[in-house]
């Protein structure tokens, strides 16, 4: 019996980032030595030493050619929490309003403070640099004390479309957004402090808007 290899025609790949309903596409196909990816060429050049292993994308006049790093990767191990056991737990039909108000905040750089004043309450706070300020309150399940921490805005989106369940230790070490299946998202806090207002403050700035999560 002759057993013969089937041969790539071709590959699509497609990408969508978040609950964005944008998608991506790519078509691959052999060429060559190396492949066609939508108006770019691939080629990769082998070789038994690491350090002359290359791959090269041609586009039209442009090509572009870079090697393999060789070398240990690091560890990730080493900013994932080992004591992150100060847990808040987001409601799921909580969770898509509170991340559309994170994406909404704008600049990539904002942050928002979280605290828990309330027992069974999260609020959270962003001010801009014009002093205007907007909160959100959410409630969670609290199991522990968890600490007031700032995250950035966006990236905290990113990591609830993670996990519901945020797990800290202190407002300066990484926080961990874990969802029940064991996959988990590490997010770096950031040390912007955001000045508590007083009751005064609030109730005669028009700047200032709350909103509870739907």
């Amino acid at each position: 019996m002759t057993t013969t290899t089937p041969t790539l025609q071709s590959a699509s790949l497609h990408f969508r980032e978040g609950s964005s309903d944008k998608e991506y596409h790519a078509a691959i196909e052999p060429k060559g030595e190396g492949f066609i990816a939508g108006p770019a060429i691939l080629t990769w050049i082998d070789h038994k030493d690491p350090e002359k292993r290359h791959v090269a994308t041609q586009c039209g006049r442009h090509l572009l050619v870079s090697k393999q790093l060789v070398g240990n990767y690091p560890n990730f191990k080493q900013v994932i929490p080992a004591f992150a056991d100060q847990l808040a737990v987001i409601p799921h039909d909580r969770k898509p309003g509170l991340i559309a108000w994170l994406r909404s905040l704008g600049k990539d750089q904002c942050s928002v403070r979280l605290d828990w004043q309330k027992r069974g309450q999260l609020t959270l706070t962003h001010r801009d640099a014009n002093g205007h300020s907007a909160t959100m309150q959410v409630p969670v399940e609290i199991h522990g004390s968890p600490p007031v921490i700032a995250f950035n805005a966006r990236y905290l989106a990113d990591a609830l479309e993670i996990g519901s369940t945020l797990c800290l230790s202190d407002e300066l070490s990484p926080g961990i957004c874990r969802h029940p299946n064991g996959r988990f998202c590490v997010i770096m806090p950031m040390r912007v402090p955001i000045p508590a207002r007083t009751n005064a403050e609030t109730a005669e700035s028009p700047s200032h808007h709350t909103q509870a999560a739907a």
